[in-house]
C-alpha cells in the first residue's frame, strides 16, 4: 500500500473508533497518519477530542490550544490544495472544543477571547457556529455585558434561523 493509502486507512479507523467512542483505539489510529496525509491536521485535532472526550480533559484541551496557537502559525506547516482545506475543518473543530472548555470551566474571559469572532473565521460552519455563539452569548451575560449578549443572540438568530439554540439561549437571556 502507498503512504497515502496507509493514512487513509488509519485515519478511517481512527473515525471509526471516535464514533463508537472507543477513544483510545481512536488516538492509537490517528497517531499512525503522518504528517505527509491529507489529514493529519484532521488527526491531531481529533486525538486532542478523544483525549478530552475521554476524561484527559486538561490534556486534549492544551493539545487543542498548542495545535491552534503554535502548529497552524508555525511557518514551517503551510499547506495549500487539500490540505488547506483540511486545516479549515480542522481549526473549527479545535476551535469549537477549545470554546466549549472555556465556557464548561466557566473561563468567560477566555471564551470572548478567543471565540468571539469564530463565525466570522468559519463563515462555512453551520454546526458548531451557532454553539460557539451560544456559549460567547451566556459568557456577555456572565460578564454583565447584556448587549453584547443579545448581540450574539442576534446574529444567531439571523445567520442560523434553523439551529434550535435559538430557542434556549432566547429563554436564558
Amino acid at each position: 500500500l502507498s503512504t497515502r493509502d496507509q493514512n487513509e486507512i488509519w485515519f478511517d479507523k481512527g473515525e471509526r473508533a471516535r464514533r463508537n467512542k472507543d477513544w483510545e483505539t481512536a488516538i492509537s489510529a490517528y497517531e499512525q497518519v503522518n504528517k505527509a496525509g491529507n489529514d493529519y491536521e484532521k488527526a491531531l485535532v481529533w486525538i486532542a477530542v478523544s483525549k478530552y472526550r475521554s476524561g484527559k480533559r486538561d490534556e486534549g484541551y492544551r493539545a487543542m490550544v498548542d495545535y491552534l496557537e503554535n502548529y497552524v502559525t508555525d511557518s514551517t506547516n503551510t499547506v495549500q490544495g487539500a490540505k488547506e482545506i483540511k486545516r479549515g475543518e480542522a481549526t473549527a473543530t479545535a476551535g469549537f472544543y477549545r470554546c466549549f472548555h472555556e465556557f464548561a470551566s466557566k473561563q468567560y474571559d477566555q471564551v470572548l477571547s478567543s471565540s468571539s469572532d469564530y463565525n466570522e473565521r468559519f463563515p462555512d460552519q453551520t454546526s458548531y457556529a451557532p454553539l460557539v455563539l451560544r456559549m460567547v452569548s451566556v459568557s456577555h451575560a456572565e460578564k454583565g455585558d447584556m448587549d453584547a449578549a443579545k448581540a450574539a443572540l442576534q446574529t444567531i438568530m439571523s445567520d442560523y434561523p434553523e439551529n434550535g439554540v435559538i430557542a434556549t439561549l432566547g429563554i436564558e437571556l
